[in-house]
C-alpha cells in the first residue's frame, strides 16, 4: 500500500509540476522519459537513493514536458544534418534544468543534493579520471548538470558556448548553439595536418647520411665502378622505347592518384552532409569526437538502477487516468439513441 501512495503522489507531483493533467505511468520501463507529442510522462521504479533524486528525475523529465517541443528531434535533424543528437540532448538538458530551476524555487536544492549523491555512486563513470582531459562535449554535459559540486574545466571559448547554452531561451537558440559547437569542432584537427611535413623534411636528413661509404680496398671500389658502367651501358641499349614506357607509367600513376583522391574527397562529402566534413576530416572522426561518454554512462547507471518488478514479485496494474475514462464513457440515452430504442424517446 506504501508504495501505491508513493507512486499516486509522484504523479500529482509531476502533474503539478507540469501545469496540466499530463499522463503518468509508472511501470517496467529502462529509464524515466517524456513523450513530448503525446504528453505521457514514464517514471519506473528506481532504487532507494533518497526522495532528492527521485524529485530531481521527475522534474528533469517535467522540464522536457513544459520547455521541449514536441517537434524537437525533427528540428534538429533538419538543422543539423548527420550531427550527432548527443550535443542537443546534453545543450536542450542545460537549458531545460535553469528554467525548470527559475521556476520553481524549491528546485534548486533539489538538483544539487540529488546529482552530489549520483556523483559519488560514480553514476558519470568518472571517478579517477582526469576530467580536463576529457572530450568538451562530455565537458560541457559535467558543467551543466555537476559544476556547482565539482570543478569543470574549460578554456575561454568553451565558457562563451556554456553561457550562452544556460542563456538560452527558446529551442531555436539551442540549435544554433549546436551549429556552433559543430562548426567550432570542424577546425580543430587542422594543426594535426602539420605533422606529414615535418616527416617529409626529415626524409632529406636521412638520405643525406646515407652516402657511399669509402671503399675499404681497391678491389672492392673497381668491381662496384664496373657495375656501375655495365649498368649503364643496358640502360642505354634500351633506347627511346624505355623512356616512352617510363613516360607513359608515371602519367597513368600520376592520373591514378588523381582520380584516388577526387573519389575519396566525393565519398567524404556525401558521408558527412556537407560543410560538415568542408576541412577534410572523416565523417566518423568527426561524430564520435562529439559523441559523450558521460552522457551515455549516466544513462547506463539509471538502466542499472531501475527496480525491475521481477525482483520485487510483483507485476504493476497500469489504469488509465480517470479523465480518460470519462471522456470514452457514453451515457445510457446516447447508447439507446444509436441502437434505435423506442423506449428512450
Amino acid at each position: 500500500m506504501k508504495l501505491t501512495k508513493n507512486t499516486e503522489n509522484k504523479s500529482t507531483l509531476a502533474r503539478l509540476l507540469a501545469k496540466e493533467n499530463i499522463t503518468v505511468t509508472h511501470g517496467n520501463m529502462k529509464t524515466a522519459y517524456f513523450d513530448v507529442k503525446n504528453r505521457v510522462l514514464g517514471l519506473p521504479t528506481w532504487k532507494d537513493r533518497g526522495q532528492d533524486v527521485t524529485d530531481m528525475l521527475i522534474g528533469h523529465e517535467v522540464g522536457h514536458a513544459l520547455y521541449t517541443p514536441a517537434t524537437a528531434i525533427e528540428d534538429f535533424k533538419a538543422a543539423c544534418g548527420s550531427l550527432p543528437f548527443d550535443v542537443c540532448n546534453i545543450v536542450e538538458d542545460i537549458r531545460i534544468e535553469r528554467m525548470i530551476k527559475d521556476t520553481y524555487p524549491g528546485l534548486p536544492r533539489v538538483f544539487r543534493k540529488a546529482y552530489t549523491i549520483l556523483v559519488e555512486h560514480d553514476f558519470f563513470a568518472i571517478a579517477g579520471k582526469d576530467v580536463a582531459s576529457l572530450k568538451f562535449i562530455d565537458r560541457l554535459n559535467l558543467r551543466g548538470k555537476i559544476g556547482d559540486i565539482a570543478s569543470i574545466p574549460l578554456n575561454s571559448d568553451e565558457e562563451v558556448i556554456y553561457q550562452k547554452c544556460l542563456a538560452a531561451q527558446t529551442f531555436e537558440d539551442v540549435l544554433e548553439i549546436c551549429k556552433e559547437i559543430a562548426s567550432d569542432h570542424k577546425e580543430e584537427p587542422e594543426p594535426e595536418e602539420s605533422e606529414p611535413e615535418e616527416s617529409e623534411e626529415s626524409e632529406p636528413e636521412e638520405s643525406e647520411e646515407s652516402e657511399p661509404e669509402e671503399c675499404e680496398g681497391e678491389k672492392s671500389c673497381t668491381d662496384s665502378a664496373d657495375d656501375g658502367e655495365s649498368a649503364e651501358d643496358e640502360e642505354n641499349d634500351s633506347g627511346s622505347d624505355g623512356s616512352d614506357s617510363s613516360d607513359s607509367d608515371a602519367d597513368a600513376s600520376s592520373a591514378d592518384v588523381k582520380s584516388d583522391e577526387n573519389a575519396k574527397t566525393i565519398a567524404e562529402n556525401s558521408e558527412g552532409g556537407g560543410d560538415m566534413i568542408s576541412n577534410g576530416t572523416e565523417a566518423a572522426d568527426v561524430h564520435e569526437d562529439l559523441v559523450s561518454e558521460t552522457l551515455q554512462n549516466f544513462e547506463e547507471s539509471i538502466e542499472k538502477d531501475i527496480e525491475l518488478p521481477s525482483e520485487n514479485g510483483y507485476m504493476p496494474v497500469m489504469l488509465p487516468r480517470k479523465a480518460y475514462v470519462y471522456d470514452k464513457m457514453i451515457s445510457h440515452k446516447e447508447l439507446a439513441a444509436e441502437r434505435g430504442d423506442p423506449s428512450e424517446h
